[in-house]
């Protein structure tokens, strides 16, 4: 913060997000009479991925999404973080819970982010890459993410990014999570919010797409 320049002979608008006040007000401090600050209070990760945006990426894939058979589930997997372990073991629990409730579904999308390691990403793969009602993203061409939020009708996501989950509870679509429970420190607090708000609740492998 020390080597922070500010003019003190202009006005300057911070905008800060979340819960921690410390850097936004620190800045204001520096110039009391010229600094506005703005604190966002948000239990998700601001994103762009808006009503305005989400009828954008409706029409962009319109044709490799909205022919696929309904309910449409997307399934989004992250990687292991330092709150929020996403393992080898996890991934097999999610093969046998997408296999339970593979009947209700009439088509599943999985993708995969930067983060999921080869050794995640290869067991699904092996599991549903011959499966007719499973289709894989491989990284290749273009993200469907922004497509995905879309034309899904529900959502699986594994617990550790919370930018995914932010986004895709602000579609108002039911927003299941696999590995919650293992989260600490703050990502514990933000899934609790979660399903404490009736946002998201935790994937079983009982559900019934369908409904």
């Amino acid at each position: 913060m020390q080597n922070l320049f500010i003019r003190r002979d202009g006005p300057m608008l911070v905008v800060a997000s979340g819960r921690d006040i410390s850097v936004a007000s620190s800045i204001k401090r520096l110039a009391p009479e010229n600094v506005f600050l703005v604190q966002v209070l948000t239990v998700g990760a601001l994103h762009q991925a808006d009503s305005a945006a989400l009828r954008v990426a409706a029409s962009a894939w319109h044709d490799e999404l909205a022919t696929l058979p309904k309910p449409l589930l997307v399934v989004n997997v992250g990687g292991p973080t330092g709150n929020c372990p996403c393992g080898v073991d996890l991934v097999k629990k999610l093969v046998v819970m997408l296999q339970n409730v593979l009947w209700s579904c009439g088509s599943i999308r999985i993708s995969f982010s930067r983060r999921t390691p080869e050794k995640i990403s290869k067991i699904l793969v092996e599991e549903f890459a011959s499966n007719p009602k499973v289709q894989i993203w491989d990284g290749e061409g273009s993200n469907p993410h922004m497509g995905h939020l879309a034309w899904a009708d529900a959502f699986v996501i594994t617990a550790d990014s919370v930018s995914m989950l932010s986004e895709a509870c602000s579609t108002g679509k039911p927003v299941y999570i696999i590995g919650a429970e293992r989260c600490t420190w703050k990502f514990a607090d933000f899934q609790n919010s979660l399903q404490e708000q009736g946002i998201a609740r935790p994937f079983t492998g009982n559900e019934n797409m369908s409904c």
